[in-house]
């Protein structure tokens, strides 16, 4: 089994595309017998994160148009060493 982390702006379904393909990408994995968690920056009490089915950590909320959050570099560096790999989603904003 392999830990699989991927980081995503935001996983409110209004986003489409990247949220729906994150969503999908993390159960295939859990159905090959890997795991996926998901840090997002979102605000950890938005209401979309009650119907992601695999684990996920919100740790917004965030600031300006690239989703600024000073509460991603301190997740990660307390946590990114329980995963085999990282996967960033949205290369061009903060998270």
């Amino acid at each position: 089994m392999m830990q699989i982390l991927q980081i995503i702006a935001s996983v409110n379904p209004a986003a489409g595309g990247p949220v729906t393909f994150s969503q999908q990408f993390a159960e295939s994995m859990l159905g090959m017998g890997h795991q996926v968690d998901t840090v997002t920056l979102d605000s950890p009490n938005a209401d979309w994160l009650a119907s992601w089915k695999t684990p996920i950590y919100a740790v917004g909320p965030c600031w300006f148009n690239q989703r600024y959050c000073k509460a991603l570099v301190p997740w990660l560096q307390s946590h990114s060493q329980n995963y085999a790999a990282v996967i960033v989603r949205g290369l061009w904003q903060y998270s």
